[in-house]
């Protein structure tokens, strides 16, 4: 596969979205069903909708091929392919999934309308020095950067699959720099197998952890983001062809 395959979606007419439902399991649409708020299950439909896209043109199959297990941890793995990791975020209108083949994989966003009440709730997810960095900063920065250590957490939650029973343990170490580096509560020689990167695009924090199984570095600064079009993804999931 080589490197990342990484979309998203912006999700502004959710009228398109009910007809995009068909693709789903009959266990995916009655949790669709269960969401009480139509943005939940929007972001929900187009998660799932977007995962199988990437994947069956990846693996260059029908997307009904294309089944979804749940560790349990709640990780999502594609049933059959224990190889392939994928990762699912969703934040504001944006859902966005990235795939590979060649290692654990994890991917988070978060809209900067959340910062402020991310920011309230950074004693809770960041260790004193990360709350230090933080703050040293000055106020203008101090909000962005609680959704760029809140982004990074999660993201390696979610190639873990394990969770993060007390995120300050997880600590980070953070410059300017696009690059992060995880510090702590690793094993000796598992934190140089693992890369980070993190960028402000559009109002919205993206933050990408990964793991290369073979222990190769990955440029994921250069890692492409492919923006899809929502009535593409819609034609896309009723069978019609589209190369990401």
């Amino acid at each position: 596969m080589g490197p990342p395959i990484a979309a998203c979606v912006e999700i502004r007419d959710f009228r398109l979205l009910p007809s995009m439902a068909d693709v789903l399991t009959a266990e995916e649409r009655s949790k669709y069903c269960a969401y009480s708020r139509c943005t939940d299950a929007a972001r929900f439909l187009v998660g799932r909708v977007l995962a199988r896209s990437i994947i069956a043109q990846a693996l260059a199959c029908p997307q009904t091929d294309i089944a979804f297990v749940v560790a349990s941890g709640g990780k999502p793995f594609l049933s059959g392919r224990e190889d392939i990791c994928f990762s699912i975020s969703h934040s504001g209108n944006y859902v966005a999934c990235v795939l590979w083949d060649e290692g654990a994989i994890g991917l988070d966003i978060e809209i900067a309308a959340n910062a402020e009440e991310t920011r309230r709730l950074a004693p809770e997810f960041c260790s004193d020095r990360e709350c230090a960095w933080i703050h040293e900063g000055g106020e203008r920065l101090a909000a962005q950067r609680c959704l760029t250590l809140w982004t990074l957490k999660e993201a390696y939650a979610k190639a873990t699959g394990e969770g993060l029973d007390d995120p300050r343990t997880h600590e980070f170490a953070l410059s300017d720099a696009v690059l992060a580096q995880r510090i702590g509560a690793l094993p000796p020689g598992e934190l140089q197998r693992w890369q980070f990167a993190t960028a402000v695009k559009d109002d919205y924090t993206w933050s990408l952890a990964c793991r290369a199984d073979d222990g190769n570095s990955l440029a994921l600064r250069d890692m492409c983001i492919e923006q899809v079009d929502l009535q593409v993804l819609l034609a896309q999931s009723k069978g019609a062809p589209y190369v990401f």
